[in-house]
């Protein structure tokens, strides 16, 4: 009869057991509840970019990184913005724009993409319109003068194709020549 009480501990040990680790996750998560945070995004709908579906949560940031992600409920903050039935995502990659000359001219708040979620942009895409040699100049420009959102600046090939064949419409349109590729594709290793 010594076995059975100690076949009834076992149980409540580990109920007890259960307990404490549920009241210290329950501790954890009061605390990252109470935070403060300078940025909090309620209720949104998040699309974390890996291609699962939508996931109801609040963001919580704190300087210009994300903080926290899940339930933030009593969390406070500097400026709250009420997400509920909007989708919060990481933004969007814009993968063929011209917004580079603009910025160049000093305009890099480039205020309509960003409003629309863009936070990426693909520059030099294809070239046609002069393109940018060598590239390093363009990048320093950019560096210098700043913009507001995250460039990826390509190798046109319009403007590889105009180093190797020339500018007229005829050296333009024509195909390259086998020996023209393998030049061009020199030009791109430089970069």
């Amino acid at each position: 009869m010594t076995s059975r009480p100690a076949f009834r501990l076992r149980p409540l040990a580990c109920s007890l057991l259960a307990l404490a680790v549920f009241c210290a996750e329950s501790a954890k998560a009061l605390q990252c509840n109470e935070a403060r945070y300078d940025l909090l995004i309620t209720g949104g709908r998040v699309l974390d970019g890996t291609g699962n579906p939508w996931f109801p949560a609040d963001i919580g940031i704190r300087g210009d990184r994300i903080a926290a992600i899940g339930n933030l409920k009593g969390a406070t903050a500097t400026k709250v913005i009420d997400a509920r039935g909007k989708y919060v995502t990481p933004g969007f990659i814009a993968l063929h724009e011209h917004i580079d000359r603009g910025i160049l001219q000093g305009k890099g708040h480039v205020a309509n993409y960003l409003l629309q979620g863009f936070t990426t942009a693909v520059i030099n895409a294809d070239g046609l319109e002069g393109g940018v040699w060598p590239l390093a100049k363009q990048r320093d420009s950019l560096k210098k003068l700043g913009h507001a959102i995250n460039l990826v600046p390509m190798v046109s090939h319009g403007t590889v194709r105009r180093l190797v064949m020339g500018t007229t419409p005829e050296q333009v349109i024509r195909p390259a020549t086998p020996e023209e590729l393998v030049r061009m594709q020199g030009w791109c290793a430089l970069v």
